[in-house]
């Protein structure tokens, strides 16, 4: 069995060569299916190669597209960091714009306010410059309508400590006799008082011998009875000297 069927494919190799196929034709027994599905493989077959060839050359272009996507995305990462700096930055910046516009704000007010101080006190300048310009002016009619010279007001000195000097001894003499009217008052005050007690010791005096029971006495007694009263009258101016005296010096 095994004989006839190495035969067959030996004869089958035999008539290969006697054809000289090269694997790829029909031989020319080949029926019409087999033509017809050579045909349909080789076609195939050059579909395959065509779309492996597609598939290599997409494949290429998909790995730099896929490298191109790489890129692109870390490009993008890259623009999105440097946006958001930038926001950063803008964001800040729009802030210091704010503080500065606050700030600035405030120096204008803090300018009009200065300047409203300036104009004040360079008015109140001008107004002691007019004042001080009339003052000198007022000083110098005064020095015209004097009309003084060293020499005279050398002399005015001389007579103004002069005056001061006799007030000086004005004084002087004024706590010198204030000190003696003190001293004559309290003299004064003394004799007042001792003349009210001796006024005093006589009105008892008077009241007691008038108390005293009348008896007829000797004309003797009579004349020294009324001599007492003689003595005591002429007392009295005495007693009296005191108080004019007072009067006097008051």
């Amino acid at each position: 069995c095994r004989t006839p069927a190495r035969g067959g494919a030996e004869g089958r190799v035999a008539a290969m060569a006697e054809f000289d196929l090269d694997g790829q034709s029909l031989p020319p027994y080949a029926s019409e299916a087999n033509r017809q599905l050579d045909a349909e493989v080789k076609r195939k077959d050059a579909e395959l190669e065509e779309a492996e060839s597609k598939l290599e050359s997409t494949g290429g272009r998909v790995k730099i597209l896929t490298d191109h996507l790489v890129n692109v995305q870390q490009e993008l990462v890259n623009t999105q960091q440097l946006v958001d700096a930038k926001r950063h930055e803008i964001e800040t910046e729009e802030h210091l714009k704010a503080l500065t516009g606050r700030q600035l704000g405030r120096l204008q007010a803090e300018t009009v306010r200065l300047q409203k101080v300036l104009d004040d006190t360079q008015d109140q300048i001008n107004g002691y410059s007019n004042q001080l310009l009339r003052g000198n002016e007022k000083l110098d009619q005064f020095k015209l309508e004097m009309n003084w010279n060293q020499e005279e007001l050398e002399q005015w000195a001389i007579a103004e400590r002069q005056k001061e000097e006799d007030e000086m001894t004005l004084e002087k003499y004024r706590r010198a006799d204030d000190a003696k009217v003190r001293e004559l008052t309290l003299a004064s005050e003394k004799l007042t008082v001792e003349n009210a007690s001796k006024k005093k010791e006589l009105a008892d005096l008077v009241t007691e011998t008038q108390a005293m029971p009348a008896t007829p006495l000797p004309k003797t007694d009579v004349q020294h009875e009324n001599m007492p009263r003689r003595t005591q009258s002429s007392r009295m101016p005495t007693g009296r000297l005191p108080t004019s005296k007072r009067t006097t010096t008051a």
